[in-house]
Formats: structure tokens, C-alpha cells, sequence
């Protein structure tokens, strides 16, 4: 059995369907493009990022130690008792294997508030720049049907 912290590449090229560029969307997709082996498709209904809103990333999401993760004043206390310390670990060592570029931008975005509409130009101009796998943007609205499709 193969370690569970390795990103093994698939042997042939996995086509993936990310259906909204939204901050979510844009994240499995910069993850993934990071990655080889993948077609990325991603769907984005909207032409331009216009949400104002503003959010605030929890600093545990670009955490880089056991302790970081602990640090979080909401689930501190529960980290360590739903997770072994292999576990975080693991996960761990996958953060420290993702794209710097990547990482740097949620570390910069999680220290404050900011825009929603920052995170996605960010995140989409890093997509922009390419990666080890492809990533094909396709605007449109995408319906049920088309969704079941792609299955």
C-alpha cells in the first residue's frame, strides 16, 4: 500500500470538470494544475469577478506546523482532539508539496479581511500563468443536465 501523503500522477491524463470559478473552484483548480496527469476543465458563468463582499480566510488553511493549527481561536481546542498528530502531519507535508505561488497567495489573502473578488482575480491569475496540467476555461452557465453528462 502506498503512502497516503504521496501524490502519485495518474498514468493517462484524468480530464476534471470544475463546475464555478468562485473561490472554491479556483482553488481545486490551481491545486490540480499544480499536479500531473490532469485536463482541467473549469466553468465559469460569469464574465468578470464583481463580489465586493468582504471575507476573511482562516489563518489555519496555509498553517505550516501542528501548532499553527492549534493556533485557530475557534477549533484550537478540537484539533487535537479529533486528529493524531500523524494525521496533521500528512497534511502537512501535502502543504509544504503544493505550488509556492499558490501557498503565498493564501497565506497573503488569510492575514485580514478582503474582497471576495480579490481572492479570485488572484487565484485566477495564477491559473493564468499555467501549470504542470492543463486547464481549459469555458464561460457559460452550465445546467443539470450537461453537469450529469460530464459523469
Amino acid at each position: 500500500m502506498s503512502d497516503p501523503t504521496t501524490i502519485e500522477s495518474p498514468r493517462s491524463e484524468t480530464r476534471v470538470h470544475v463546475i464555478g470559478a468562485g473561490p472554491v473552484g479556483l482553488i481545486m483548480t490551481a491545486l490540480l494544475q499544480s499536479m500531473e496527469g490532469f485536463s482541467i476543465r473549469l466553468y465559469e458563468k460569469r464574465p468578470t469577478y464583481t463580489r465586493t463582499r468582504m471575507v476573511k480566510l482562516s489563518p489555519y488553511l496555509t498553517a505550516d506546523s501542528i501548532s499553527a493549527y492549534c493556533a485557530d481561536e475557534i477549533d484550537g481546542d478540537n484539533v487535537a482532539a479529533i486528529f493524531e498528530p500523524g494525521e496533521l502531519e500528512q497534511t502537512l507535508k501535502f502543504r509544504r508539496s503544493i505550488n509556492p505561488k499558490l501557498f503565498t497567495l493564501l497565506r497573503e489573502l488569510s492575514q485580514g479581511f478582503c474582497r471576495l473578488n480579490d481572492i479570485e482575480k488572484g487565484l485566477s491569475a495564477l491559473i493564468s500563468e499555467g501549470g504542470k496540467s492543463p486547464v481549459e476555461r469555458i464561460e457559460g452557465a452550465v445546467t443539470v443536465e450537461q453537469a450529469m453528462a460530464m459523469l
